[in-house]
């Protein structure tokens, strides 16, 4: 199986949670957003390293970095949020979006899961990279590549921005 590298970056943003209640599973579907009158998934992660994050499921075509940056930090009063009543939040959902963080080691690497992105694609979804690891460069890695989604729906096997930089889903 040969990877296809699109030429689109595309993104999925996200909002620092602080408080959501009822939610058990690492990646968990507590309601939708209404975006442009569509309905989109927002997936908490309740074991991101940075605490629990919620990721609203939308890609966005591709643009610039500074234009995605933008666009992620003006999604505060364009987003209709539906929560569960399930779940109780003390998020104030129409401020905090952005995209996600490259990390503490910004620096590119293999298999770096000490960013929002690479923890939510290793960690909490279970997805392998090309590489084996940093210093077991066998590749291709049996398995690699974009294989479990989780409750995404629009999630793609491609380059994200995030708040600092360029991230692959790979």
């Amino acid at each position: 199986m040969r990877k296809s590298i699109a030429i689109e970056m595309l993104l999925f943003v996200l909002t620092v949670l602080l408080g959501i209640s009822g939610v058990a599973n690492a990646l968990t579907i507590i309601e939708t957003a209404n975006y442009l009158g569509s309905d989109y998934n927002l997936i908490y992660e309740d074991d991101s390293i940075y605490g629990g994050l919620v990721w609203l499921d939308y890609t966005k075509g591709s643009d610039t970095r500074q234009n995605q940056v933008d666009w992620a930090s003006g999604l505060n009063g364009a987003l209709s949020v539906t929560l569960d009543p399930g779940y109780t939040s003390t998020i104030e959902w129409s401020t905090g979006w952005r995209l996600p963080s490259a990390g503490d080691n910004p620096q590119i690497e293999y298999n770096q899961n000490t960013s929002e992105m690479g923890h939510l694609y290793y960690v909490s979804q279970g997805n392998l990279g090309y590489f084996a690891t940093a210093t077991d460069t066998t590749y291709p890695q049996t398995g690699w590549g974009l294989q479990n989604t989780g409750p995404f729906s629009h999630l793609q096997d491609d380059f994200y921005w995030s708040g600092i930089l360029l991230l692959s889903l790979s």
